[in-house]
């Protein structure tokens, strides 16, 4: 084809027209975020996110909250004959491809995840076939700062610390589960040796007063020898064991202590007389052995038992680290004094192998051996000088120790008192001849006594010992024991607590409710030493609570007491019955009017019908008189009163047990067994069948007394 022109012509050919269409030029044009154009070098929420036109910017950065976006693009084709279309996809988002026809040259996406994706669009030729001329845009949406790498970093790191915390708790109350198992086995275990250590503790006590008690009589009969000073030394052991004992069940009963129990010592002579108890060992070892006191006449308050166990653990120390004549001194001394109080300072010191300055500081802990002692083949238990601290401690007094090696050990005891001549004051009381009751009281007879005692070594030491002063009676358990109280008049009754069958304090109970076995003093005897148990016996009405081991003398001053305390207030007694005459008691008019009433009730008992009219018929009073009369003297209305004295006249003859339920509902006047039982409950909070099963229950206790 030619066409003319100002210059010339144009000549093109057809064919090279339609070739020139299908190379349609394709961009992306413009880009709306969230609707809103962007434009060129503009800062949208802090990001700039074209810098240059999209004909040239080929990458693309938007923020988290930019995700919501539409992109216009176009082949730049106008000519009305243009049959063309797009396609687009937007890689990794959705990856197949969309077409548009030719009028909608846009593609928008909404709430697109954070991540990289690739916008990619082509046309779409009047024949159906995709270009492959495409256009491309990469895009990057950013993540919001609590889903970046640092953020998720920090999450895993506290998801770590919180699953490791579960972990360590868990753990830690796994442990402590544990722990608590073994502690429990071990507070199972402690209580099981707890128990077997009282046991036995226990169970020395019967025959440590068999011991006290022969070696008290022989004291006693032994004239001043030197049979007699050892005979008083073995008396004086034995109580020592005794109050130990004491003391061990004591603090078994749930002490965390065991309480001191101070008396009045002149604390020289009790120093000094320890100290001779290892004269022996002095003179064998070759011991240079030396006592040195001030003049002390003030007294002090200690607890001699313990104060004892610290200078024979000092002195025994002492003299296992001493070489063979060595030295040995104890010295007391006064250090300060005021008008009111005096301290003293012992000193235990020994020219021994002493202890290292490694070692010093432990030697007050519980357990501690120095290595020393291992090498020197004298190792102890490492709890002497433990307990020499404790003690001194609880008397309020200080402890310490001076020790060089191969030079020796200086043990220092500093101790206060007040300056008082005496803390406990006595009374100068006539002393009783306690083995001569029956010429005290003037008795024709020895006084009888019945010894319930299971232990045979103590019923023929007591009886044997006493039975000069005493008829005695003796039985083996409570059963036996009751049975000889109800047949023989008795003076006293003596009796342990743990028996066979029927223990102490229920023979207390049961001879303190006859009323023939009441008034006789009961002395327990027991080993079961403990202030629960005491104050039970107290409760069962006990006269006297006696611990084992018993010194016999002490035993029969308290025979004597109660014995002399028995005859008194027998005398008393019997002489205000004498002297006293009897009282008439005069009845009052209301009294009158309420006995003729009660009796014409008794009268008429039988009768179903009793009420108010009968009374008034029998006694010639009004209705009205009685009823007011009744109600204000008793509380109770005609007809309540009526039935309050057939139940009382009921229960009386249930007593007697002569009688069958049946015969006595009809004897008091009820109609009907289930009106009788119902009233009857309701007055004595038992059926009648029930109120005879106790009655009988009770006389048989008796009966056995």
């Amino acid at each position: 084809m030619y066409m003319g022109a100002n210059d010339g012509f144009i000549e093109f050919s057809p064919d090279t027209i339609y070739s020139q269409q299908n190379k349609a030029s394709l961009s992306i044009t413009n880009l709306l975020v969230s609707n809103k154009l962007i434009k060129v070098g503009v800062s949208y929420d802090k990001n700039v996110i074209l810098k240059e036109s999209l004909f040239d910017q080929k990458a693309i950065d938007l923020n988290f909250n930019q995700n919501t976006f539409t992109l216009e693009f176009s082949a730049f084709l106008f000519e009305k004959s243009a049959n063309i279309g797009y396609a687009h996809r937007l890689k990794e988002y959705n990856n197949e491809w969309q077409q548009n026809d030719g009028s909608n040259n846009k593609a928008t996406f909404t709430n697109v995840s954070p991540g990289s994706y690739t916008f990619e669009v082509r046309t779409i030729e009047g024949n159906g076939k995709l270009s492959k001329n495409i256009a491309t845009l990469n895009i990057k949406i950013k993540a919001p700062w609590y889903q970046s790498i640092g953020a998720l970093l920090v999450y895993f790191v506290i998801v770590a610390f919180i699953l490791y915390q579960f972990w360590r708790l868990f753990r830690y109350r796994q442990l402590l589960r544990f722990e608590r198992m073994e502690r429990k086995k071990m507070l199972e275990l402690i209580k099981m040796k707890t128990d077997f250590f009282v046991n036995v503790s226990h169970e020395f006590k019967t025959p440590l007063s068999l011991i006290i008690g022969h070696v008290s009589q022989l004291v006693v009969d032994e004239p001043e020898t030197a049979e007699k000073k050892k005979l008083q030394s073995i008396q004086k052991n034995a109580q020592k064991i005794h109050l130990l004992i004491s003391q061990m069940l004591d603090f078994s009963n749930d002490k965390s202590t065991i309480q001191l129990m101070p008396s009045e010592t002149s604390l020289v002579d009790f120093v000094k007389e320890i100290f001779d108890q290892f004269e022996k060992e002095f003179a064998t070892n070759n011991i240079n052995a030396e006592f040195i006191s001030d003049n002390i006449s003030y007294p002090f308050l200690i607890d001699r038992v313990k104060m004892e166990s610290v200078f024979t653990n000092l002195l025994s120390n002492a003299l296992k680290f001493v070489t063979p004549q060595g030295t040995i001194r104890v010295a007391i001394n006064k250090v300060e004094e005021s008008d009111s109080t005096i301290s003293v300072l012992i000193k235990v010191e020994d020219n021994g192998f002493g202890i290292s300055e490694e070692d010093l500081p432990k030697v007050f802990d519980r357990y501690f051996k120095s290595s020393d002692s291992k090498h020197l083949n004298k190792e102890g238990s490492g709890i002497g000088l433990s307990l020499v601290k404790s003690i001194i401690d609880e008397h309020g007094g200080s402890v310490s120790i001076q020790s060089k090696k191969d030079i020796g050990t200086t043990v220092f005891i500093r101790l206060s008192t007040k300056k008082i001549q005496r803390f406990i004051k006595t009374k100068n009381e006539s002393a009783i001849d306690l083995f001569n009751v029956s010429k005290l009281l003037n008795l024709a007879e020895k006084p009888t006594i019945l010894l319930i005692e299971d232990n045979s070594d103590i019923r023929e030491f007591i009886v044997e010992t006493l039975s000069l002063n005493y008829n005695f009676l003796t039985a083996e358990d409570g059963k036996k024991g009751l049975e000889i109280a109800s047949k023989y008049p008795l003076d006293l009754i003596i009796t342990d607590i743990t028996m066979p069958g029927i223990n102490g304090l229920e023979v207390c109970r049961i001879l303190k409710d006859n009323m023939h076995t009441a008034f006789i003093p009961i002395i327990v005897l027991t080993a079961k030493a403990d202030t629960l148990t005491e104050m039970n016996a107290f409760l069962e009405q006990a006269d006297a609570f006696i611990p084992k081991p018993f010194d016999i003398n002490y035993l029969s001053g308290r025979i004597t007491q109660l014995i002399l305390k028995k005859k008194g207030n027998e005398d008393k007694i019997r002489e205000k019955d004498i002297t006293t005459p009897r009282e008439e008691v005069l009845p009052s008019p209301d009294e009158k009017f309420l006995k003729e009433i009660t009796s014409l009730i008794e009268e008429c008992l039988q009768n179903v019908d009793l009420n108010v009219t009968t009374l008034n018929q029998k006694s010639g009073l009004g209705d009205k008189h009685i009823y007011r009369k009744i109600k204000q003297l008793t509380g109770m209305t005609v007809v309540e009163y009526i039935r309050n004295i057939r139940l009382k006249k009921a229960a009386m003859f249930l007593k007697q047990d002569k009688l069958s339920i049946s015969e006595v509902l009809y004897l008091v006047g009820f109609s009907t067994p289930s009106y009788f039982t119902k009233c009857f409950k309701e007055e004595y909070g038992m059926t009648p069948k029930e109120f005879v099963l106790k009655n009988k229950t009770q006389n048989n206790g008796q009966s056995e007394i």
